[in-house]
């Protein structure tokens, strides 16, 4: 579901972190990383895995959120309202990324070992993304949505700000796509069978 981990932000209410980021408390922005960070941390993990911009990203995710407070009137939107900025945020990345591949301006391997897995498991994550990113922006993030985080269609939907018809043709495109690509890497081919009987 697209709400902040247990425990994230706890005594700090969505209606107090607006009410203070509207009134410029510092301490607001603290509370809206407590309360966010560990959610927009997860999600950046997930669509573009190791990273080595992971962190840059998720900087820039409350960068955006506090340059754009202005802009939030319903404090009980605040953890989709994050959501959104942190797609928004990656999808701005893969595009320029993709960009830079067509033109050939990515000169060095962007890949960074994660200390959080062992060698087997890193090569195998690369293979994984190494795939994903052959897919459009808006499908990569669908298909993390759904098949990596869980969220049910609809939420993918309100996530991406699209309709729920075109949240689901986004995600057949990717789950298409993506098995075509897998089918040559039997490890990855039978992970991603699991994962759409699992859905």
């Amino acid at each position: 579901m697209l709400v902040p981990a247990p425990g994230c932000g706890e005594g700090e209410s969505p209606y107090s972190i607006v009410d203070g980021l509207h009134r410029g408390d510092p301490n607001a922005a603290s509370a809206l990383f407590d309360r966010a960070g560990e959610r927009v941390n997860r999600l950046v993990w997930r669509m573009l895995g190791a990273d080595p911009e992971h962190d840059d990203l998720v900087h820039q995710v409350f960068v955006d959120a506090l340059a754009n407070v202005h802009k939030l009137r319903d404090p009980e939107s605040l953890d989709r309202w994050i959501v959104s900025i942190t797609l928004n945020i990656v999808r701005k990345e893969l595009r320029t990324r993709r960009l830079r591949r067509l033109l050939r301006l990515d000169v060095e391997d962007a890949d960074a070992p994660s200390p959080e897995l062992d060698p087997e498991r890193h090569m195998l994550a690369r293979r994984f993304y190494s795939l994903l990113e052959q897919l459009s922006a808006d499908e990569q993030i669908a298909f993390t949505l759904r098949l990596l985080e869980g969220c049910a269609l609809a939420e993918v939907a309100a996530a991406c700000e699209c309709s729920l018809a075109t949240a689901k043709r986004r995600l057949s495109r990717a789950l298409a796509s993506f098995t075509r690509l897998a089918q040559v890497d039997p490890v990855l081919s039978c992970w991603i069978a699991s994962r759409r009987h699992e859905g």
